[in-house]
């Protein structure tokens, strides 16, 4: 199956459903990781489920990607920058209507899964 281009990389596990849009689980990775992390759960998950698990927009060097941008080193302790926090939830939930359609989803039966960063976004939408 070719991997439609959407507004963030992602990976995508088909469902095992055939005459009906399919549910869906989205996964969303933690600091520094990437599409990949999660996405070696999926084999795991139901197999009715559509599985997608989409990269963060944020690159970090040398490796892996953010969702927002942390500080540790601030004064005051953790910093985390809120508008790229905020650009990122918006992000997603332009995505998931965007893999909805293009992959022809159940809107009415849309799960998001994530890990740190990943958990925090998933939570704001």
């Amino acid at each position: 199956m070719n991997v439609p281009q959407l507004s963030l990389v992602h990976r995508y596990k088909p469902s095992g459903i055939a005459d009906r849009p399919a549910p869906v689980i989205f996964l969303f990775h933690g600091y520094g990781s990437d599409e990949e992390d999660l996405f070696s759960f999926a084999p795991e998950l139901p197999e009715a489920y559509a599985v997608i698990s989409a990269r963060a927009p944020y690159p970090m060097q040398p490796f892996g990607n953010a969702w927002y941008a942390l500080d540790f080193t601030a004064t005051h302790g953790k910093w985390s920058d809120l508008e790229q926090a905020r650009e990122s939830r918006d992000r997603i939930v332009t995505f998931i209507d965007e893999a909805i359609e293009a992959y022809e989803l159940d809107s009415m039966n849309v799960t998001l899964i994530g890990f740190s960063q990943g958990t925090v976004l998933s939570y704001a939408v």
